[in-house]
């Protein structure tokens, strides 16, 4: 199902800040209750998006830079959440995590799916990757 006009500027919106590497940018578009979830991370990876959300991507923009998050699909899902399918890509210019920085690239496709509030803030994003090809990519596997 298409999106609508405001649900694709919220998205739109969140993904320029993304490559621009702007938190507070990505933050502003969260509703005050607004959480996380990534969910290859467990339990770490779940929580209120200002500050679960604003550590990991604070960690990950410092992390691998240029990083670039190109968005190949977005679709209305029967749920009303809007599911978006990127391929994210960057190289390692310091350690992210338990990976040590080896100067390696990556580029591995993420799924995120934003649930929106009435007034097109985001209520809630979940983001899933296959964390063991992004490991492999950067030599920690």
């Amino acid at each position: 199902m298409p999106l609508t006009l405001a649900q694709n500027q919220t998205v739109m919106q969140f993904m320029a800040a993304y490559n621009a590497g702007d938190v507070p940018a990505m933050l502003a578009l969260f509703a005050p209750a607004g959480t996380v979830l990534y969910a290859p991370l467990g339990e770490s990876g779940f929580g209120p998006a200002r500050e679960v959300g604003k550590a990991i991507w604070e960690l990950v923009m410092g992390s691998f830079a240029p990083l670039h998050g190109e968005l190949i699909t977005s679709e209305l899902t029967e749920a009303g959440e809007i599911m978006c399918r990127l391929r994210i890509s960057g190289t390692q210019v310091q350690d992210f995590g338990e990976i040590p920085n080896r100067g390696l690239s990556f580029q591995e496709d993420h799924i995120f799916v934003f649930r929106l509030d009435p007034d097109h803030r985001i209520a809630h994003l979940k983001t899933v990757w296959n964390h063991d090809s992004l490991r492999r990519q950067l030599g920690a596997a």
